[in-house]
């Protein structure tokens, strides 16, 4: 057995990245922007834009996107990078090379911008600050590497207007006038100064009348850009759609970030900009990493791009109030809510509708118990007729309904620190649990924490047989229990689909990401206990039955379209054995997983398993697969031990190390396991035994893995061979392979819903 560091400097490799399985789209792992697999501390788990997600959804989806010029005010671009000359915009009045003003703009054969430095259609990069940025927007992949751009409909218009030695004022006024003049919608300028002059002034406020989108960056002093003395422009110029910021991969604001210390003066979105990985001029490679805030303006752009590439009628306000509607806590961009998140009509409307005043008397955020309870027709008997919610108080109000099949609505993102003390408050109890439908519309439930020793602790202590939680984001958790953890609930035994959770976990037995325990409730429907396109991102922490998503799902539940990233850690007691999974820490008693993923580090003092920790007594893992790593006295790359149960059309990609037993699917296959009584079996606690395990058609990664307790074992070239496959099936329908990829999982969608 090789030790774990081998295999993670293998984490890079084409067929072991997330993205190129899950997404169907490959990025290289230096691209944290778009997706990090890594963790930061307590709190907020990354400062990516959920990008990687995006580009998914965009690539796989039916919305048409249409092409929108973007203008790239900078120091130039390597307009030959086989990244970036795909994606370049040609002036279709000029014809190319003949020496001539075809167009009648003054500009001799300006086919892809101008250089306004040295007043020619040479818009080369002294410097590489302006490739850098181009990429960021815009790079087509090279050859299955290389960076990718996160706007895949921009065309870039390569205005120069800095050389090796500074920016010219001018220079970029006649930039911007040229980019509004020559059709572009959407202009970044990834510069300022600490001068207002109205004569930039005047050419942002040209480019507002035009309906374009203006973006820039916000200054990498580490200045309150509010304070006197400290002004930055473009920055703080009126008729600017947006001004970014930067933050780290950890989510946090970057150090050499400006910054605004009075947001009711100026708003600044925050996105990566710290360690970018893009497209370089001169270098071996071609890519390279760069920092600053002029790293971050450019996947706002991006992200505008698309916007207006998808959404004809979405003028430049209506592009900035997406953006800012759809941004996470601490107002960092989020691509992928911004692109597929419903439109927001008026970012003001939530707290339009919470501020107004019912009977021009009290708004409705401070009527009890509900926003809506002074207005006939919201009674929460169907989701037109939902109670609504405004404030934690009215959240907090569902308690006082918890055995009536009401509806109930949020209106708008909630913070968890709005009141003081709110942790000590859940919705329900063990022994009165949720029975109602909970919307949440797509909003986000902020900094969700609970530090109490108790057990069933959750957002929702429990979730009874006829209750439902959909379409809910929860981010920055921080949780810290006993028995029956997680974020969204202890106990789950009705309905939980599109909900999307980060944050950090922890408890003692049955703790996961999302839930405890999901179970189908004694004589309850088919549909109880059924967890569908679940996320969660974090880590989670306990004793035994620890899982990326739940501790324990038994009784016929279902797992299904969900996926766990992160780190999963189960440390033995006294009283229970330590068994820990990416996915779900015990898989029990005729319970299944399908077409679900994990990628996650997977430690445990005693059994590890890449999505399952114990897959036992009936159960089931059907059309999934894992990645990364699980370490522990049993571990295996897909189950850590297998008693009775069945794996179907799945592998695992992830390494296996275990300090008595491993193996790359499965640790240990243990049948029949004693019971607690002589003569009895654990999955029967009678003498009757169950029919034996069945492992068919499922593969691990042969690289640095032992047998263990069985599957067929295949080498990368194998996992890439569609033929490998031939007899899978996923759901019913066959599996889909991307070209030289293995079986993929490409359109699992995240929180909203949206139509395409």
């Amino acid at each position: 057995m090789h030790a774990p560091g081998i295999f993670k400097a293998l984490e890079p490799n084409y067929l072991l990245t997330l993205s190129a399985n899950q997404h169907g789209i490959t990025i290289p792992a230096e691209q944290w922007s778009l997706d990090t697999p890594g963790l930061a501390g307590d709190g907020e788990v990354d400062g990516d834009v959920d990008g990687i997600e995006a580009l998914s959804r965009l690539k796989y989806g039916r919305k048409p996107l249409s092409d929108v010029v973007v203008a790239v005010i900078d120091s130039g671009a390597s307009i030959e990078h086989p990244a970036l000359a795909p994606r370049l915009w040609i002036n279709s009045g000029e014809i190319a090379g003949n020496g001539r003003d075809d167009d009648g703009n003054g500009k001799v054969d300006d086919l892809h911008g101008w250089n306004f430095v040295a007043d020619n259609a040479n818009v080369s990069d002294d410097n590489g600050h302006g490739t850098h940025v181009a990429g960021i927007i815009g790079a087509a992949q090279h050859k299955g590497s290389g960076a990718l751009g996160l706007a895949p409909n921009a065309r870039l218009m390569i205005l120069k207007v800095a050389d090796q030695a500074s920016i010219d004022l001018d220079k970029v006024v006649s930039a911007i006038d040229y980019a509004v003049d020559q059709g572009a919608r959407v202009i970044n300028m990834s510069l300022g100064g600490r001068q207002f002059t109205t004569a930039l002034q005047d050419a942002i406020t040209y480019a507002a009348s035009r309906d374009v989108v203006t973006i820039a960056a916000a200054g990498n002093e580490g200045l309150d850009v509010t304070a006197a003395g400290n002004g930055t422009y473009p920055c703080l110029m009126a008729n600017l759609s947006q001004c970014v910021s930067a933050n780290d991969r950890n989510g946090a604001r970057a150090a050499y970030s400006n910054y605004s210390g009075s947001p009711w003066r100026i708003f600044l979105l925050a996105a990566p900009g710290t360690e970018i990985w893009s497209t370089l001029p001169r270098t071996v490679s071609g890519y390279g990493r760069m920092s600053g805030t002029s790293m971050a303006a450019p996947h706002v752009t991006a992200v505008a791009t698309v916007l207006r590439g998808r959404h004809g009628d979405m003028n430049r306000d209506g592009v900035a109030r997406q953006l800012v509607a759809t941004a996470d806590g601490g107002m960092r961009l989020n691509a992928y809510q911004a692109i597929h998140a419903q439109r927001a009509v008026n970012d003001e409307d939530p707290e339009s509708y919470c501020n107004t005043k019912v009977e021009g008397v009290t708004p409705r955020k401070w009527i009890v118990p509900f926003a809506s309870s002074w207005e006939s027709g919201f009674d929460g008997s169907t989701a037109e007729r939902s109670h609504r919610i405004c404030t934690l108080q009215q959240l907090f109000a569902i308690n006082t309904l918890l055995g009536e099949e009401k509806h109930f609505a949020l209106v708008r993102d909630l913070d968890w620190s709005e009141i003081g003390e709110p942790e000590w408050n859940r919705i329900g109890t063990d022994s009165k649990p949720f029975q109602g439908i909970f919307h949440g519309v797509g909003h986000t439930i902020r900094n969700f924490t609970h530090r109490r020793q108790l057990s069933e602790l959750g957002l929702f202590a429990r979730i009874g047989p006829r209750g439902q939680v959909g379409n809910l984001r929860m981010t920055n958790v921080l949780l810290q229990g006993v028995d029956n953890v997680g974020a969204l609930a202890g106990i789950n035994e009705g309905v939980v689909e599109n909900v999307q959770v980060e944050g950090v976990v922890r408890g003692r037995t049955r703790v996961g990401g999302v839930v405890g325990l999901s179970q189908r409730a004694v004589g309850g429907a088919a549909s109880s206990g059924r967890i569908s396109n679940v996320f969660f991102e974090g880590r989670v922490d306990g004793t035994s039955a620890v899982g990326g998503l739940a501790g324990v799902v038994g009784n016929d539940a279902v797992v299904q379209n969900s996926f766990a990233k992160g780190l999963v850690r189960a440390t033995a007691s006294t009283t229970a054995r330590a068994s820990a999974g990416g996915l779900v820490g015990n898989l029990e008693h005729r319970a299944r997983v399908a077409m679900s993923l994990s990628v996650s580090n997977v430690v445990s003092t005693e059994v590890a398993g890449g999505l399952v920790g114990a897959l036992r007594c009936g159960a089931e893992v059907q059309a999934s697969y894992s990645e990364l790593a699980g370490s522990g006295q049993v571990a295996g790359g897909l189950v850590g031990t297998l008693e009775n149960a069945i794996i179907r059309d799945s592998y695992s990609l992830a390494l296996a190390s275990g300090s008595t037993v491993s193996g790359g699917l499965i640790g240990r296959k243990q049948d029949d396991a004693a019971g607690p009584r002589p003569g009895t079996f654990s999955c029967t606690e009678t003498s009757q035994k169950l029919p034996p395990s069945d492992i068919v058609r499922s593969f691990y990664l042969s690289t640095f893995n032992a047998p263990g307790g069985g599957g067929q074992p295949k080498t990368p070239a194998e996992l890439r061979m569609s033929t490998t496959y031939t007899g899978w099936t996923l759901d019913g329908s066959v599996w889909q392979i991307q070209p030289g990829e293995s079986p993929s999982l490409t359109k699992l969608p995240r929180t909203r819903a949206s139509d395409d």
